[in-house]
């Protein structure tokens, strides 16, 4: 029920709220073990094959994208909870839309929960791994750590591949994570960017900088 519930009050957020950087809900869908949100269907793909097709395209004005759209959910108290690439789809007008919102924080109705409900590891920040190191009694997911994803989308657009692609399975991610290890810099990426991403993947939630900065940041570079 509470899953239920949760996604009813999101679909009505994004109905009654639209963003142009959040993907639009046009309905939902239940059976007795899934829910799903409707969404339009995207042609262009997500952000990290759209940059690949279309390498003369801003990363850099795409990411202020997101970081907008994140900025607009957190001031309606919504925590996306699985920051990726895959989650961040290009509409007809090349503009990056927030994709799978709230998904990442439900189970099934039949309570068995997969790696989309947890979120997803390359990407999660480490008090959502060991959250009892960071006095939290749950790995659930925050605005920052919503900041901390965002952080390694950064790192994903520029460099063309996840976090950590040289590791085959997704829970390998834990302990280098957790380690304090972070990606190493692509090879092209403004230092202002790059400097914003390492900001958001502080260890510290407390440190990471709020998503309207991050959004200011991005905006005001060329």
């Amino acid at each position: 029920m509470h899953d239920l519930q949760t996604l009813l009050r999101e679909a009505i957020h994004l109905r009654l709220m639209p963003h142009p950087h959040i993907v639009p809900c046009m309905g939902i869908v239940m059976s007795e073990t899934m829910l799903r949100i409707i969404s339009p269907w995207m042609e262009n793909g997500d952000i990290v094959t759209y940059t690949k097709k279309h390498p003369s395209v801003s990363k850099k004005d795409l990411l202020e994208q997101v970081a907008d759209g994140l900025h607009f959910l957190q001031q309606y108290k919504l925590v996306h909870g699985d920051l990726k690439g895959s989650n961040v789809l290009i509409n007809d007008h090349g503009k990056a839309c927030i994709a799978d919102l709230g998904l990442s924080n439900l189970t099934s109705l039949s309570g068995m929960s997969n790696l989309s409900s947890a979120g997803t590891y390359r990407y999660m920040s480490p008090e959502r791994i060991v959250p009892e190191k960071f006095g939290m009694d749950t790995p659930r997911a925050t605005f920052s750590s919503d900041v901390f994803s965002f952080g390694m989308l950064v790192y994903e657009v520029y460099a063309g591949h996840p976090p950590f692609h040289g590791i085959r399975f997704e829970a390998s991610a834990i302990p280098r994570i957790a380690n304090g290890e972070r990606p190493m810099r692509p090879r092209y990426i403004e230092d202002e960017v790059w400097s914003l991403a390492t900001r958001c993947w502080n260890e510290s939630p407390k440190e990471r900088p709020h998503i309207f900065e991050v959004y200011n940041t991005l905006a005001v570079l060329p």
